[in-house]
């Protein structure tokens, strides 16, 4: 009974260790307010990652690499002293953590940090589908089909508000109230720009 027990035990520690280590899923992940954008491609078991986010004052980070059994390890300017960032991935998003001696820092400009919450975007909020939305909306607001415009902007700013970064979102209120003043909604037009 005992060693039973105890290959029991053995067999859930080590598909919890599995589970724990897991690579995240392929595709575009965003940041709360919209301040980081991960982008993992490739394949299972050859995964690479892509960060880019933003800071107070305009500084930034980039870091990129291969993430294996849900790590990353950066050593290209650092090799004594390697950047470690781990994946935790779940339905909702992945948390990016990194190692608590600062050895990252040397990707990020002084007020800017690529650390926290990536969540997957919703339907029509990744990049790709924010700017075709944008195009959109400049292809109908030059032809004078301000409604049209309208409604095909709109769902971004309703539907991707978690995500936007606020200059985007700045930029997408500032143009539905332009549409909205020139379709007669003076009072929308106000209340887009609001706080």
């Amino acid at each position: 009974m005992n060693s039973r027990w105890m290959t029991c035990t053995a067999l859930l520690a080590l598909s919890l260790n599995h589970a724990w280590a897991a690579d995240p899923a392929i595709g575009e992940y965003i940041t709360e307010k919209g301040w980081g954008i991960l982008k993992v491609t490739g394949k299972p078991g050859a995964l690479h990652f892509d960060i880019a986010a933003i800071g107070a004052n305009g500084h930034s980070c980039s870091i990129e690499g291969s993430i294996k059994d849900g790590k990353a390890v950066l050593d290209d300017s650092s090799p004594d002293d390697p950047c470690h960032v781990r994946f935790q991935a779940d339905s909702a998003g992945i948390d990016v953590v990194l190692g608590a001696t600062g050895e990252c820092r040397q990707y990020c400009g002084m007020r800017a940090g690529f650390d926290g919450r990536y969540l997957a975007p919703a339907t029509g909020c990744r990049n790709r589908e924010r700017k075709a939305a944008q195009g959109n909306f400049v292809k109908q607001y030059g032809i004078k089909n301000y409604q049209s415009a309208l409604n095909g902007l709109l769902p971004v700013l309703n539907g991707c508000a978690a995500t936007l970064f606020w200059l985007e979102e700045a930029q997408i209120r500032n143009d539905l109230a332009v549409t909205l003043y020139h379709l007669g909604r003076k009072e929308d037009c106000l209340a887009m720009l609001g706080p």
